[in-house]
């Protein structure tokens, strides 16, 4: 901690019975034994606390420190020339340690390897921001000596397997992480996530990062390199034949797939991003990757060539999206306010406040930054018999003298601390709030020591429904709250009921059925009394349970069909609850012991009629993309429409294996306009036809194997459940076509202005080189003339 490394730090005191004694002390020793001695030799409290050493004598004695030296001296931070020391704090001395379990580093570690991401972070040297930027090449050693350079010591220690990295500063020189919204690295999230209340103090224990499998969705901003499979890396360069022509390109390891995208467009193929797959269309020429191409793109992406779809050659990365849902609770855990809780904490605004000592006015003022003990002294001065106290939450302003009666508030008051509180005397002496105060809001950080009655918020993690949620240091309770209302797995809404003190989560389920919430390394559950955990001294989790008096349990629905009684969680009641194939109720309210009679009969007209509208929007839809593919058309090179179009077309002329009975749509009813001996066009051969008594004669011959042909059985989709995720998959936000053609074109709109650009600024230079000839031409001209004048002259 600063004590010097070579020699020794002497220190002589005068001891209690007033003799003099004296000790040595080098680099090897520690803090401890630095305690011990001043304890068993002067008397003295010594503390360590927050990093902090505070040292005290009795002020009334002799003890006292003659000399010590200077390190020792700045060590213990004594107050004056080392004199009599009554209460001596130093400052904060900080030791932050970042373990590397199952990994050696040294200073040649890439900070990269560790996880950590390019950007920018702060370092305070002497209280002076500095901005400092992680490169995709910076070591441990690179760190270390750019800390050195700032006046930051720091060093790697070995012990056994693991590896520790130790960084030492004080409250003028420290890290911080970069409020840059764009350029930030998050080496402070994984050096240091979790951090003390004072900003040089950093703790955690760090690993490298692990490979797990996961299902990524492509777009153009992806990294190509996330794709790679068993060491074979896409970066290198790919190999192929397009239109009879050999080509290279290039694949860099931070090509993401719209750089990727332009490099295939620059030699001419047809590249975009739908639905997470990379398509390359060659259209009619020929186009193949070579199979000994240095870069493993093909293989990683699982590219397939296919002539079906307009020789096109698209991955088979398969994409996959889940979304589930869950359940309510309340409970009420805030701690009361008191006289040393902030006026801005309950919401009170500045101003004026006018209180009324029987009749006779005085107005205090409000300070919102100020504490309740700060109105009180305000009150004081005004009534010095006035005064203000808390009794388990309520508010009090009352008089100490007998009798005395105590209003508050007037029209003119510019504070909100009477609305706010409910301040009313009630036919009482005192004025009394009209309900409980609590020192929790919004804005409470959750890990604030002392706002919560079971104790602090520790951080780490907790599950409510299937979803985990963390808690640092920095998180508050609106945190907590929006990330509970934007998660599906939470499958449920919070709020904090500023009235009751309450944390309230609400299901988005209805029924009789219990929200699940677990406790996690953090022990936020257990104090807002959702669950009960018991734990080691570790923290470790020995058992724990859902406390479910504290869940308040919606109701399930009771009936009954023809005699028989059924109960569900929903008001909408399914064939799963009735075992009535086809049939959903929707149950509007109670019967009061009347019984309704439901009548139930299959309506073919109206399934008819929605199947027109079906093969209607599908002859508009073919029609209008048939228009715009021509070779006329505004998209007539957009070959990825085309392979839509083709899709969705193929899919409504082909068939379904393994149906039952109707295996078309042409078996129900649904088919192309014939050619016959007197009409062999074409013109409409891409055009459905709806034959609607034939339709309806299928439906009710077998309506489940018209219902399998059209939207499937549950384990095979139907044609229109088919097309139904091909157009789906094609208006998605980021991976549709739509979104990834917008994107494409402007990224060659942005080429097209970058060559503009360039040409304009060629001819510029080019005109102003033609511009500086003529001026010559015009001087050699008049240079001439001149010499002509001269000779005729002469």
């Amino acid at each position: 901690l600063g004590l010097e490394k070579q020699g020794a730090s002497t220190i002589t005191a005068i001891n209690p019975a007033g003799q003099t004694v004296s000790a040595t002390f080098t680099s090897e020793d520690t803090v401890g034994a630095i305690s011990t001695w001043l304890r068993d030799n002067l008397g003295a409290t010594v503390n360590i606390v927050d990093g902090k050493i505070s040292v005290s004598t009795d002020p009334n004695g002799p003890a006292r420190i003659l000399d010590a030296s200077n390190d020792l001296d700045e060590l213990l931070k004594l107050d004056g020339d080392l004199q009599d020391v009554t209460n001596s704090e130093s400052s904060v001395h900080r030791i932050s340690t970042t373990i590397m379990e199952t990994l050696t580093i040294s200073e040649d570690t890439y900070l990269s390897d560790l996880g950590v991401t390019e950007g920018e972070f702060y370092l305070y040297a002497n209280g002076v921001k500095n901005v400092i930027q992680v490169t995709k090449d910076d070591t441990i050693g690179s760190l270390m000596q750019t800390l050195t350079s700032h006046g930051i010591d720091s060093e790697i220690v070995v012990s056994g397997e693991n590896s520790y990295f130790k960084i030492y500063g004080d409250d003028d020189n420290y890290l911080e992480a970069s409020t840059s919204p764009d350029n930030a690295s998050n080496i402070m999230e994984i050096l240091f996530p979790i951090k003390e209340t004072e900003p040089s103090s950093y703790s955690n224990t760090l690993k490298v990062p692990e490979t797990s499998a996961s299902l990524e969705t492509a777009t153009e901003d992806t990294l190509v390199s996330i794709f790679d499979k068993n060491g074979n890396t896409s970066a290198g360069v790919l190999e192929f034949n397009y239109d009879k022509n050999d080509y290279k390109i290039t694949i860099a390891s931070d090509d993401t797939f719209g750089t990727l995208i332009e490099k295939f467009e620059e030699v001419g193929v047809s590249a975009s991003i739908y639905d997470g797959q990379l398509v390359l269309n060659s259209s009619d020429k020929d186009f193949s990757i070579y199979g000994h191409s240095e870069s493993n793109l093909a293989s990683n992406l699982g590219l397939n060539y296919t002539t079906v779809l307009d020789n096109a050659t698209s991955s088979t990365s398969e994409i996959e999206s889940k979304y589930q849902e869950n359940e309510v609770i309340e409970g009420s855990a805030a701690q009361y306010a008191d006289i040393d809780t902030k006026l801005s904490m309950l919401g009170i605004s500045s101003g004026s406040l006018s209180i009324y000592r029987d009749g006779e006015k005085e107005v205090v003022t409000v300070l919102a930054d100020g504490t309740f003990a700060t109105l009180q002294s305000s009150i004081k001065a005004a009534f010095t018999d006035v005064d203000l106290r808390f009794t388990n939450g309520y508010l009090e302003i009352y008089s100490t003298t007998s009798g005395v009666k105590i209003e508050v508030g007037a029209t003119t008051d510019t504070s909100n601390i009477v609305a706010i509180t409910g301040l009313s005397n009630k036919g009482e002496l005192s004025a009394t709030s009209s309900r409980e105060l609590y020192k929790v809001n919004g804005d409470s950080k959750l890990t604030e020591a002392d706002i919560f009655k079971r104790g602090n918020v520790t951080e780490g993690t907790f599950i409510i429904g299937n979803a985990e949620f963390t808690i640092d240091d920095k998180t508050t309770l609106n945190n907590i709250i929006g990330q509970i209302n934007s998660s599906a797995e939470a499958n449920a809404t919070a709020y904090w009921d500023a009235v009751d003190g309450k944390f309230v989560i609400k299901s988005r389920v209805s029924g009789a059925t219990f929200v699940n919430i677990e406790a996690g390394t953090s022990n936020f559950t257990d104090i807002l009394g959702f669950t009960i955990t018991e734990r080691d001294g570790d923290g470790n989790i020995t058992s724990t349970k859902l406390n479910v008096d504290t869940q308040e349990v919606g109701g399930n629905a009771q009936f009954s069909i023809n005699g028989t009684n059924y109960t569900s969680t929903s008001n909408i009641v399914g064939s799963d609850v009735t075992k009535i194939k086809g049939l959903t109720l929707d149950l509007k309210g109670t019967s009061n012991g009347e019984t309704v009679t439901v009548t139930v009969e299959k309506d073919y007209n109206t399934a008819a009629d929605a199947m027109q509208e079906v093969v209607d929007a599908y002859n508009a839809l073919i029609e209008n993309v048939d228009k715009e593919l021509a070779a006329d058309g505004n998209l007539n090179d957009e070959s990825t429409l085309k392979l839509l179009r083709n899709q969705i077309r193929s899919l409504m002329m082909g068939s379904i294996g393994g149906a039952s009975q109707f295996k078309t749509l042409s078996s129900i009813g649904i088919t192309t306009e014939a050619a016959s001996a007197n009409n062999i066009s074409t013109a409409n051969i891409n055009k459905l036809e709806f034959n609607k008594e034939k339709f309806i004669e299928a439906f009710r011959t077998d309506t489940l194997a018209v219902e399998q042909l059209l939207v499937g059985n549950g384990v095979q989709d139907g044609i229109l459940t088919k097309v139904e995720n091909i157009v789906e998959n094609s208006v998605k936000a980021v991976t549709g076509y739509f979104s990834s053609s917008e994107n494409s074109f402007n990224r060659k709109i942005e080429r097209l202005d970058t060559k503009i650009e360039k040409a304009n600024a060629a001819v510029a230079t080019y005109r102003s080189r033609l511009e500086q000839k003529f001026q010559y031409m015009d001087m050699m001209i008049a240079k001439m003339q001149d010499q002509f004048s001269s000779f005729l002259g002469t």
